[in-house]
């Protein structure tokens, strides 16, 4: 799978919101991974604030980004988004690991621990 992420973006600062607003921002939309490694026009998965899964099993409900690929560890991937619009992925439990190329650079890396990613990054599963 070969996806990059989209519309991750600073947020601007709210103040003197009731409880109901914090857990609406719980569950607030982050941004977007698209893969581009079973169709050349993309698939596109939200990012939500929070934690997701990329993995070839349903094991965590709406936060699992389930794929069928035989090549892909189960979980794979861990992305964690905050409400402040910052997402880092971590490679979990992957024999083949997990890349990531910076939009800045034609260079991917392997990532040993969690990385910050943006708009327009690369991550190869």
């Amino acid at each position: 799978m070969l996806g990059t992420i989209f519309g991750v973006k600073g947020e601007l600062m709210n103040a003197g919101f009731d409880e109901k607003h914090e857990r609406e921002k719980s569950n607030r939309l982050v941004g977007w991974l698209v893969s581009y490694g079973l169709s050349d026009l993309g698939a596109a998965y939200e990012i939500r604030a929070g934690r997701t899964f990329v993995s070839t099993k349903d094991g965590a409900g709406d936060r699992t980004i389930q794929l069928d690929d035989s090549s892909i560890a189960s979980p794979h991937l861990a992305i964690r988004a905050t409400q402040k619009h910052r997402v880092k992925v971590q490679d979990i439990f992957s024999d083949r690991g997990t890349f990531v190329r910076q939009s800045d650079s034609h260079d991917e890396q392997k990532i040993e621990g969690p990385v910050e990613v943006g708009h327009g990054d690369w991550i190869r599963i």
